[in-house]
């Protein structure tokens, strides 16, 4: 019971803080502000649970599987469906040059988001990034070495005409080296004091089925089978009595139930309901 005392004490005092703060001139950034004056105390203070989880992109592994089975698909049905040797020849090659390119744009974009989760007395902390980085920079340098070679080898066959597309190839390698850089990480927390709604969400893929808990519409718990009735359990004992469950992709939030719910928690605390800048307000 004292714990809560003070809990909604570092609460009330830091929202008014937050909103009283003429620097902070919109929603976002107090929201910022705010989440930032959690995210250490939460980091340091004991865990009742605490757990990672990577989480890929929805259906990105599927589309690849699929587009990729369309390819060999296609490599090999000259063979299959031709006899004109012209034909097989260029269906091979061809389907083997775009299983290549897309082998490497595979290996560039498919990697999975790590997300580590803290639950505590006070609140929730979260922290994610995209993994893969070095593996990513090691391969464009890579091709950046063969492409400088196949450059020299072209000069010296071709002459002059070798820098007719020099233009676009530079274009395109300076495209894959952005494509190593990585989004930058993202570090969340809010008290349970400002948790007014969850959204459950259920990711059914053909490789793995995620349960994820989007916290204030701000923050992902990413979950498995293992742990997800253990951490139900942890928001049900921790949240106010006034949060709301709700279901991606229902009704719920039309509901007069939860339009008072946001209309009372926005007298208090508006900016709680504004995107994080790192962030983004569309989810699929």
């Amino acid at each position: 019971m004292g714990n809560s005392f003070v809990n909604k004490q570092r609460y009330d005092t830091i929202r008014k803080s937050v909103l009283s703060d003429s620097n902070l001139t919109d929603r976002p950034s107090q929201l910022v502000a705010f989440m930032e004056h959690y995210i250490e105390h939460i980091k340091n203070e004991p865990a009742i649970i605490e757990w990672e989880m990577n989480l890929w992109e929805r259906y990105t592994r599927e589309i690849f599987v699929f587009v990729y089975c369309g390819l060999f698909f296609f490599t090999v049905s000259g063979y299959i469906f031709s006899d004109n040797t012209v034909v097989q020849e260029t269906n091979r090659n061809l389907g083997v040059f775009v299983m290549l390119t897309l082998a490497f744009l595979i290996a560039m974009s498919l990697s999975p988001e790590r997300y580590y989760h803290k639950i505590t007395s006070t609140g929730i902390y979260v922290y994610s990034y995209k993994r893969g980085k070095e593996y990513r920079e090691k391969l464009v340098k890579g091709l950046l070495v063969v492409g400088g070679i196949a450059a020299v080898v072209l000069l010296f066959i071709l002459g002059p005409m070798a820098f007719a597309g020099a233009g676009a190839g530079t274009l395109g390698l300076l495209s894959l080296a952005a494509m190593a850089k990585d989004k930058p990480p993202k570090e969340l927390a809010l008290p349970w004091e400002a948790i007014f709604a969850i959204e459950m969400d259920e990711q059914n893929g053909l490789f793995r089925k995620k349960k994820i808990f989007f916290v204030q519409f701000q923050m992902d718990l990413v979950c498995d089978v293992n742990n997800f009735s253990e951490v139900r359990d942890i928001l049900n004992k921790y949240k106010m009595e006034q949060t709301l469950y709700v279901r991606q992709g229902s009704e719920d939030k039309d509901s007069q139930a939860f339009q008072d719910m946001k209309d009372s928690s926005k007298k208090e605390i508006d900016f709680i309901w504004a995107f994080h800048p790192q962030n983004t307000p569309f989810r699929s």
